[in-house]
């Protein structure tokens, strides 16, 4: 992936605001189902996603600033500095190493991540037969991986490539939260490694979350705000026809049953749909010219 400043349009001294809202104009611009004729639309859209993913977690941004990870959060092999490559050779061949502790999770010291790579190679030149002491899983950091909105939703299967360069398949449940820890089981029997996945769940730029309910906004013209009216109101699984009342007004909230999110397990939430009351865009005389006569007969207060 390209250098995820680049890909936001952002420079590396940003700040959160700035790259959150130049994600969620690109996420707009190029989101799938505004270019329907486009081929490019979702491989640009994913690219901006998984951009944001990382940028906006504090430790993955730098991590990836001080060049300890790619642009796909992938960890890079640091070289080792000349002093320790002049104390490994000063040292006996039959004296073993020191033991190492695992480094704590997210530590970006020097001695972690040495410690980490005599920990590898002692790994590669193990024998079948000597045993293998279990990792603790708090030791290691959690592995990022991206979903969309609708996939976090809805559930999906999403491949990941682990630290060794292997991809794995990983289920996503249904409802999950932007933060959320899952683990899974890679390996059989003894060999059984237990793997954390943080899922970061990109931002939708007409959806929100509150718990289990989705949020959005409609605009709704004068006549339907004041006359009521039949409109389509995107979802999630799709739009559905709605009754704007008669009398709404900006800020008035229509509750969709059923049409937010769920789990495996418990109740589904509601989509909030918000009316936003949208005046016509150029002045219009007649229009004027009734509510200036309306007005003069029918005034009412709107602030105290």
């Amino acid at each position: 992936m390209k250098n995820p400043y680049a890909v936001l349009g952002v420079a590396p001294e940003a700040t959160p605001e700035e790259i959150k809202t130049s994600f969620r104009k690109l996420a707009k611009r190029y989101h799938p189902d505004g270019n329907p004729d486009d081929p490019e639309a979702a491989s640009r859209f994913q690219a901006v996603q998984s951009a944001y993913a990382l940028l906006k977690d504090p430790d993955q941004r730098l991590r990836f600033d001080k060049g300890l990870i790619d642009a796909d959060g992938t960890p890079r092999s640091q070289p080792f500095p000349m002093r320790r490559r002049r104390a490994a050779a000063a040292q006996p061949a039959a004296q073993a190493p020191p033991p190492q502790q695992p480094a704590p999770a997210e530590e970006d010291s020097e001695d972690a991540i040495f410690s980490e790579l005599f920990a590898s190679l002692r790994r590669a030149k193990r024998t079948p037969a000597e045993p293998v002491a279990a990792a603790r899983p708090s030791a290691v950091a959690p592995l990022a991986l991206s979903v969309s909105f609708e996939d976090a939703a809805s559930g999906t299967k999403a491949e990941l490539t682990l630290p060794s360069g292997k991809a794995i398949r990983v289920a996503v449940p249904a409802g999950v939260e932007d933060g959320q820890v899952i683990r899974l089981k890679a390996g059989d029997g003894k060999s059984a490694t237990d793997i954390r996945i943080r899922i970061c769940v990109a931002p939708h730029p007409s959806f929100a979350r509150a718990g289990l309910d989705v949020t959005s906004e409609l605009s709704v013209s004068l006549p339907e705000a004041v006359l009521g009216a039949k409109v389509r109101v995107p979802t999630l699984s799709g739009e559905v026809v709605v009754q704007i009342p008669p009398g709404s007004n900006t800020g008035t909230v229509l509750k969709l049953r059923g049409r937010g999110l769920s789990r495996e397990t418990g109740p589904t939430g509601d989509q909030l749909v918000t009316l936003r009351v949208v005046l016509p865009e150029t002045p219009d005389a007649e229009l004027e010219s009734f509510l200036r006569d309306w007005s003069r007969r029918r005034a009412y207060q709107v602030r105290s």
